[in-house]
């Protein structure tokens, strides 16, 4: 693949902002990098990292940048605060037209939520790789400890330590991440970029947000340690959680394609995991009665299962099964579903999203699991389920008591 033309731009303070882009139609969705690698120079690191972005510009206009101080952008600059780089931010916004997608990784998270808590018309989905809201938390772990005090006395061991932390499978692409630090980070930049960490908290704004908002991060990574991850997730109204298999520091080192496939799944596009051709024949086979009113439902050759005493989840596998018939494939939102089966029913966001969440987990439980699945911010029954809508008396036929 040719490598992207890079091309520039200036935040309202002046800093010069070099970004790039692959794919040319679809959403926009920015790649907010991490600060310490940027956009443009992570695919030096290891070939695979472009195969990470080849996936999302199949569908969707990607743009990568690098934050002032580093990279290509204007490494002069070492006025580093949030409020920077949330000024960054705004510049790549403003110059490829918004609204757009984030997604914001590690040191990059927290500008990320910040900027889409002060401009939220601006944001379309956010998706937030192994994020933190308090720099003074994340800096307290005790890796981070080991790295700074390794940082204090030699610049050069610092970067092949954090190369070894990375996640990255090869030698040969720890080594190559080690000469990237070295290139494009300047140890005063880096050394101002702890001080503006140090002083970091976003937890108010990650509070306000009002932005369909995907948390994740690498089962085996400790760049953040799960704690601070999940807090992240438990502060956003809505934020779904989501835990992806490996060790990969960055998303972009993820050669598995599952962190891809995460991203595109939540933006709405319809991806399917290399093993999808068995799974959708396993759904496929999948043959569900259910009652008119959503008063029961029955899986082929099994009892029926009784929900006259559970009108709440009765009304929502109705609406599922109603835009199941009308429009496969189509997902209904936490908010259509809340009105459903709580209507007129005012909650905060995130208490709209766990109510919904638990009748839908016990929807699964009651035999659903393989037909129900969550796609975006929503909820819908797989477009490959066979689905037969009956008269409510059909009950009669031996239910099951739950």
């Amino acid at each position: 693949m040719a490598r992207p033309v890079i091309e520039f731009t200036r935040s309202d303070d002046g800093a010069r902002l070099a970004w790039t882009q692959r794919g040319r139609s679809g959403r926009t969705l920015v790649d907010v990098p991490g600060v310490l690698l940027g956009g443009l120079t992570s695919p030096a690191v290891d070939p695979d990292t472009e195969r990470f972005y080849s996936v999302l510009a199949r569908h969707a206009r990607v743009v990568s940048f690098d934050f002032r101080g580093c990279g290509v952008s204007d490494r002069s600059r070492t006025d580093l605060s949030l409020d920077e780089y949330v000024r960054d931010i705004a510049a790549i916004v403003r110059g490829v037209g918004g609204p757009v997608d984030l997604l914001a990784s590690f040191h990059g998270a927290a500008p990320a939520i910040a900027f889409a808590a002060q401009q939220p018309s601006a944001v379309d989905r956010l998706v937030l790789w192994a994020p933190y809201l308090s720099g003074s938390e994340w800096a307290s772990a005790s890796k981070v400890v080991l790295a700074r005090g390794i940082l204090a006395s030699d610049y050069a061991v610092w970067t092949e330590a954090i190369a070894r932390w990375s996640g990255l499978q090869s030698a040969s692409a720890m080594d190559r991440l080690t000469d990237c630090f070295q290139r494009n980070l300047p140890q005063e930049t880096l050394e101002a970029l702890i001080r503006a960490l140090d002083t970091v908290d976003v937890a108010a704004a990650a509070r306000t947000l009002d932005v369909p908002t995907l948390v994740l991060d690498a089962r085996g990574s400790t760049l953040v340690p799960n704690p601070l991850v999940d807090a992240v997730a438990e502060a956003i109204p809505g934020a779904v959680l989501k835990r992806i298999d490996g060790q990969h520091a960055l998303p972009q080192f993820d050669t598995s394609g599952r962190s891809a496939r995460a991203v595109l799944a939540w933006l709405g596009f319809d991806v399917m995991e290399p093993a999808a051709s068995a799974a959708s024949a396993e759904v496929a086979s999948l043959t569900i009665e259910v009652g008119r009113d959503g008063l029961w439902f029955r899986m082929r050759d099994s009892p029926a299962v009784d929900l006259r005493r559970r009108r709440t989840l009765s009304a929502i596998l109705a609406a599922l099964a109603d835009v199941h018939q009308s429009a496969p494939g189509t997902a209904l939102t936490v908010e259509q579903l809340l009105e459903v089966a709580w209507p007129n029913t005012r909650l905060q966001p995130s208490a709209a999203a766990h109510r919904v969440y638990v009748a839908i987990a016990e929807l699964r439980k009651l035999g659903l699991r393989g037909a129900l699945t969550r796609h975006g911010a929503g909820y819908l029954i797989e477009p490959g389920v066979q689905l037969q809508r009956s008269p409510d008396a059909n009950i009669m036929r031996k239910p099951q008591e739950i």
